[in-house]
């Protein structure tokens, strides 16, 4: 059998294997693996997914039927929490979920915040949207940022990152509502107490739990 076909065979295999957990809850035997892809016999279904296993995509558990585990794979942009268009909210350090936009919108420098709020809304970002978020730690006039006071560095705001004579403006994007303030800062305290933890590029937002739209 040639690497072509030894390759095909695994993805043919390895396709079963997840839809049948899928389907019905449990792996496929190796005597069901063996009927649908048509292999000589229970060895060759047992080397393709010991080579499975070494790649690893599956995991083995000795000594039971249906022992058979798909290993997931981190694939997308992590979701790291929630940010408030408002006052600041926390971030999380570690993913609470991966969303996957495909492969226009990936990348190890990208992540991924659920809005709070309604201060963003004349830039179009309303509660409950996601914005993809840019690591950088720096910005040009205008663009719409993390911001984060390293005296607090569990929690962040999303602005409009607006230069001034002598200072910095985070100006959010709601006049109808007066509770919503710009923040200013001075540049001595900018420079000092905040930091920028990386800028908006796309915002979409989840109509239903399976399917998302892009902004």
């Amino acid at each position: 059998m040639s690497n072509k076909n030894s390759n095909d065979t695994r993805q043919e295999m390895l396709k079963f294997i997840n839809g049948t957990i899928e389907q019905i809850g449990r792996s496929p035997s190796v005597r069901e693996i063996q009927k649908k892809l048509g292999l000589a016999s229970p060895s060759h279904v047992d080397h393709h997914l010991r080579m499975l296993e070494k790649a690893g995509l599956i995991s083995i558990i000795p000594n039971e039927d249906y022992g058979i585990r798909p290993i997931k794979t981190n694939r997308g942009i992590p979701l790291l929490g929630r940010i408030a268009a408002g006052e600041p909210l926390e971030i999380f350090a570690e993913p609470d979920e991966w969303i996957d936009l495909g492969s226009e919108l990936n990348g190890e420098n990208l992540y991924i915040l659920e809005v709070k709020g309604r201060s963003m809304i004349e830039d179009g970002i309303y509660d409950g949207d996601y914005v993809i978020i840019r690591k950088q730690n720096a910005c040009e006039h205008g663009e719409i940022i993390v911001a984060v006071q390293q005296t607090n560095t569990s929690s962040a705001t999303l602005k409009r990152f607006m230069l001034e004579k002598g200072l910095v403006r985070l100006q959010p994007s709601n006049s109808s509502d007066s509770d919503v303030n710009p923040i200013r800062i001075p540049n001595d305290k900018w420079d000092v107490e905040w930091k920028i933890q990386g800028i908006v590029i796309a915002i979409f937002r989840r109509y239903r739990k399976s399917k998302s739209r892009f902004r």
